[in-house]
């Protein structure tokens, strides 16, 4: 036996890409007014429809803008059939008021921006109030792209 799965004609690696990209931050609706970032940097691997993006956000103002705090730019579009999901996990998280451990993302189909959440209660979307001026995030979001 050659160890192949059934029916794999080819074991040749045919998209599979490296780069780097800069995550965004959008609260709300879009916006982000005063809003300055000292440190945004990303590196991305995408396999086949997989994308896999590591980041780092370190805030130097907040700004004014309200609402929920979503990773934005990301650099592909996640695929649009309705049961695609960006999914993510923001381990190091420093300065972020009122949230009590992990923070996770969770995105719906056909977007390049991801919103977050309290990891202790999934439903609460982290939103404007929760940044402070010298936050710092730093996760992983996975999702499969167009």
């Amino acid at each position: 036996a050659d160890g192949n799965a059934g029916g794999m004609t080819s074991e040749t690696l045919d998209d599979y890409e490296e780069g780097a990209f800069t995550p965004t931050v959008e609260f709300g609706s879009g916006g982000n007014t005063g809003m300055s970032l000292g440190t945004a940097l990303g590196r991305y691997t995408k396999i086949g429809r997989v994308v896999r993006c590591d980041f780092v956000i370190n805030f130097s103002a907040k700004g004014s803008s309200t609402g929920g705090v979503y990773i934005a730019s990301l650099p592909f579009t996640a695929d649009s059939d309705s049961s695609a999901r960006i999914t993510g996990i923001v381990p190091y998280v420093a300065t972020v008021t009122s949230v009590d451990g992990h923070i996770m993302a969770y995105g719906g189909a056909g977007v390049s921006k991801v919103p977050l959440y309290d990891a202790t209660n999934g439903s609460t979307i982290i939103n404007q109030g929760n940044i402070n001026d010298s936050t710092q995030l730093r996760g992983v979001i996975t999702y499969n792209c167009a």
